[in-house]
């Protein structure tokens, strides 16, 4: 359930322009998750406080600055929070909702209601509107927004599929990795290659030791790569000689705010909990 309710307590306390407060910081970090198997985003504004904060709800490879995706929108002059059928206006998405045509825009609304041109996200569509200056359902919100997804979903489903680009599982075999670090210019040995594959095969952690610029990081990139779909499936971690917890990894519990969780912005913990739940993927 996306918590509505303390999202809108902790935009009001946002002044636009200004810097965002501790509230912001910590509403963001405890809810960064996955919803409905969707990554959830939200933001307050960079460095400075939005006038129209939001929250997105992203999937199927969809970026909040290049796809669509369900999103709240709260255009907090107005007392309203819109949750929209969100188009990014960065980059021209390159796919669309279905039936978009018969879709109501977040600008077409404001014009009918008489409101100035909204300051952003006019491309939007509306799916429904909430005035925050009364009691909101937060129950009845979230459902709104489950039937939302739901054709968010159909919209990717329905889409024809390029088999050329369908994943096929294959049976592991070494030397099909060594053909493709050849390709790419790596020059491994294939005593190498045997042995670094059959040593994660035994234990899936491993100790690669040599000197700088020897290709460590890039033996191990490259087979992150080999058996992944895409870069958003692993992360390359710098820690330091010092390192002797998870911390650095996963993050902690802060100490000044109760119930807060302070997650690192390289987004390890973000991506275990993202691929958590289809076992099919590395």
């Amino acid at each position: 359930m996306i918590n509505i309710k303390e999202f809108l307590e902790v935009a009001n306390i946002q002044k636009s322009g200004q810097g965002t407060t501790d509230e912001a910081k910590i509403f963001i970090q405890n809810n960064k998750t996955i919803y409905n198997d969707l990554k959830v985003e939200i933001s307050y504004g960079i460095g400075r406080a939005s006038a129209i904060p939001w929250i997105a709800l992203l999937g199927f490879n969809q970026k909040v600055k290049d796809g669509i995706y369900p999103v709240f929108l709260y255009y907090k002059d107005f007392n309203l929070l819109i949750l929209a059928y969100g188009v990014s206006e960065t980059q021209k998405p390159k796919k669309n909702w279905e039936n978009s045509t018969d879709l109501k825009t977040i600008r077409s609304y404001f014009e009918q209601n008489k409101l100035t041109h909204p300051i952003k996200y006019g491309n939007s569509f509306v799916y429904k509107v909430y005035q925050t200056n009364n009691e909101i359902n937060e129950v009845e919100i979230n459902k709104d927004l489950d039937k939302l997804i739901v054709l968010y979903k159909q919209t990717f489903k329905n889409k024809s599929i390029d088999k050329s680009s369908s994943i096929v599982q294959q049976r592991f075999n070494y030397n099909e990795f060594l053909k493709k670090t050849n390709k790419s210019n790596l020059k491994f040995s294939n005593s190498l290659i045997s042995r670094f594959t059959s040593s994660l095969l035994t234990k899936p952690f491993l100790i690669l030791t040599g000197l700088s610029g020897s290709g460590k990081t890039k033996l191990a990139q490259a087979f992150a790569m080999w058996l992944c779909g895409n870069e958003e499936q692993y992360k390359i971690v710098p820690v330091g000689a010092d390192w002797t917890n998870r911390e650095p990894l996963l993050g902690f519990p802060n100490a000044l705010h109760e119930k807060a969780y302070v997650r690192l912005e390289s987004g390890e913990l973000d991506l275990v909990l993202k691929h958590d739940k289809d076992k099919n993927k590395p």
